[in-house]
């Protein structure tokens, strides 16, 4: 009987203790197999690993290019995001800068004035119709103008500092009631605080040398003293000038109209 197990040979004989050379030759032959099983068992382990590094290597690589599209992606965004907010940052700048040149140069009477408030519309105090308001949008037209100008802006400065010597110099010794308007303007004046005057000036007529008439509508924002409730008045005059001692003066005062 022979066998063969592993790398040991051993050839038995019947009734014999010694190896056969004829079976070695066979024994070599079933190790050289044993080895090539062997070397093919450690080709087939390594072509399994290979296979398996590359295939953690393919989808290592899918990753990272998905990684990749995606913060391309929101790159991309991120830029779109932040041209649009500095497009919107710009727009709104031009905006404002078109308002404020608008309202810079844009006449007190070229635009409706505001409506008041609820609390304005409920007040009952009314500013006297008597007080005489200046603008800077003062038309200039031929004549004495000029004068007139000097005079009402006079008037709005009086107004401004609460000056009733400064407020009355600029109306004649003759102007009617001239104690009751006194009084009546010191009385308006301690209830209301003046925030804008602006003034409009047409239809000026000279009656002779020393007399003129024009008719001068007055725009009255103010605020009371008290409740700080805003009140706007919108006044129209016919206005009197006279040219006493050398100065023009405020003759008389008519009222034409008033919106509260």
């Amino acid at each position: 009987m022979s066998y063969c197990s592993g790398e040991i040979i051993v050839c038995t004989l019947p009734r014999l203790n010694r190896l056969s050379p004829c079976h070695l030759g066979r024994g070599n032959i079933c190790n050289q197999r044993l080895v090539k099983e062997q070397d093919m068992r450690d080709i087939d382990q390594l072509k399994e690993s290979l296979e398996i590094t590359s295939t953690a290597i393919e989808e290592e690589a899918q990753k990272i290019a998905e990684t990749s599209g995606l913060l391309s992606d929101n790159l991309v965004k991120a830029v779109r995001i932040i041209w649009r907010q500095l497009v919107f940052i710009w727009v709104i700048m031009i905006v404002l800068l078109i308002a404020y040149v608008s309202i810079l140069y844009k006449k007190p009477f070229d635009r409706a004035p505001s409506r008041p408030d609820q609390n304005t519309t409920n007040s009952h105090e009314s500013i006297s119709k008597d007080m005489a308001v200046s603008s800077s949008a003062f038309p200039s037209p031929a004549g004495p103008s000029e004068s007139f100008l000097t005079l009402l802006n006079q008037i709005r400065e009086a107004q401004q500092k609460k000056d009733i010597d400064l407020f009355l110099s600029a109306y004649s010794p003759d102007f009617p009631d001239i104690e009751k308007k006194r009084e009546k303007t010191l009385t308006v004046w301690k209830a209301y605080d003046f925030l804008e005057i602006h003034f409009q000036m047409s239809d000026l007529q000279q009656k002779d040398a020393l007399n003129f008439l024009g008719k001068v509508a007055w725009n009255i924002k103010a605020q009371h003293t008290n409740n700080k409730k805003i009140k706007i008045s919108l006044q129209s005059y016919q206005v009197g000038f006279s040219k006493e001692s050398g100065r023009w003066l405020i003759q008389n005062l008519k009222p034409l109209n008033e919106n509260k």
